[in-house]
């Protein structure tokens, strides 16, 4: 019992997490951090008053303090957002004299991950307070992990992708993990839309709202990415086999609608194929998907998504239900394609969740779901009993 309650500690201390600035209290109260040092701290306070930033250290037991605000300058590279690590080594804690009230006011940050990770020079942290280019070496493995704190909504808004055929990308909410299940990717490129994972050469701007995410890549990439918000709403794809990627945010309260116009040719066939993922929503939510021309679908959030032989001239793409949760949408423009009319129906999923439940639950694991129809022979798939899907 003594060897599981130390293995039980051990792997607490050692865990990465997020500290919330305004979660911290004051009048000199030690606010503990909840690592094993050594580890390495970055933040991010893009909002935050440099006065009140001031007046918050990060204290060891030896005595020795550090300020936030001399800690969010010190983390910065003069040439990118790319933030340098500042190490802990040994037990400290945060502390500041100022009232509760003043760091309730607060906006900002910190992450924290162990020494080792910080080390790693294919491990890299960027505050995104700016627009800035994101650029990976071929033949080689990163992750990028991106803080955003610049806005009340954490927009940051990705575009110009440049991505190498060999070259493997997958997207995550929150920070890497060390055994990242391959289940809560929401965005990938290949993507596995068909049997097997196709690669597509060409991604469209889209944005996501998260205070932290982060890329894995294998292969030579590059991107822009800016904290400024993207309106997907009106939006129309820019190629003819094209990928893209929308977010119901969970900043966004509302049963929220969204539609896209598609660049296409209609004297060729084609697919259009849909990704679904869903975080922190109730059961029975749903999302649906209106073509322009017919037919609608709509979908319950257990359901891992669609493919049809057809690309319409405007798709809307529409939320019920998830009006505190997050919705996450890949779709896949792919003309002069179609699934030859030989093949049977597949279903293909990622690796099964640990998450309890139907659904994913925020900050424990997000539910990224994919099942293929054959829209012809409206022949449905689902791992979940009988398939909830209504055709109008």
């Amino acid at each position: 019992m003594l060897l599981l309650a130390f293995l039980i500690c051990f792997s607490f201390c050692n865990s990465q997490q997020i500290i919330h600035l305004n979660s911290l209290k004051g009048y000199n109260f030690k606010n503990p951090i909840n690592s094993k040092p050594p580890y390495s701290v970055y933040i991010s306070a893009n909002r935050d008053s440099d006065d009140i930033l001031s007046q918050v250290y990060i204290k060891s037991e030896s005595g020795s303090l550090q300020n936030l605000l001399y800690l969010k300058n010190s983390s910065k590279n003069s040439n990118s957002n790319l933030l340098a690590a500042t190490e802990i080594q040994e037990n400290s804690f945060l502390i500041s004299k100022l009232t509760d009230y003043q760091l309730y006011s607060l906006t900002g940050f910190l992450y924290i991950t162990n020494s080792s990770q910080a080390d790693d020079k294919k491990f890299q942290v960027y505050d995104v307070n700016q627009q800035f280019a994101i650029s990976t070496e071929a033949n080689k493995d990163h992750t990028l992990v991106f803080l955003n704190s610049k806005s009340q909504n954490h927009s940051s808004t990705i575009s110009s992708w440049l991505q190498s055929p060999s070259c493997l990308v997958s997207m995550y909410q929150g920070f890497p993990q060390e055994d990242q299940k391959e289940n809560l990717v929401i965005f990938s490129n290949p993507a596995p839309f068909f049997t097997q994972p196709l690669f597509i050469p060409h991604v469209e701007k889209f944005e996501v709202n998260f205070e932290i995410f982060h890329f894995k890549t294998s292969g030579s990439m590059k991107f822009d990415i800016s904290p400024e918000p993207f309106n997907f709403d009106g939006y129309k794809t820019t190629a003819y086999r094209t990928t893209g990627f929308y977010m119901k945010s969970q900043y966004d309260n509302t049963n929220r609608t969204a539609t896209v116009s598609c660049l296409r040719d209609t004297s060729y066939n084609g697919t259009t194929g849909l990704l679904i993922g869903a975080s922190r929503v109730r059961p029975y939510s749903t999302v649906r998907f209106d073509f322009d021309d017919g037919p609608h679908y709509i979908l319950d959030l257990g359901i891992r998504g669609i493919n049809i032989e057809k690309i319409p001239k405007s798709l809307e793409i529409s939320t019920n239900g998830t009006e505190d949760g997050e919705v996450y949408v890949q779709y896949l423009i792919w003309q002069d394609q179609l699934i030859p009319s030989t093949l049977a129906p597949t279903t293909t999923m990622l690796p099964e969740t640990t998450t309890k439940g139907c659904l994913g639950i925020f900050g424990g694991g997000i539910l990224m779901i994919i099942v293929l129809f054959n829209f012809l022979n409206a022949n449905f798939f689902s791992d979940f009993g009988p398939l909830n899907v209504r055709r109008l």
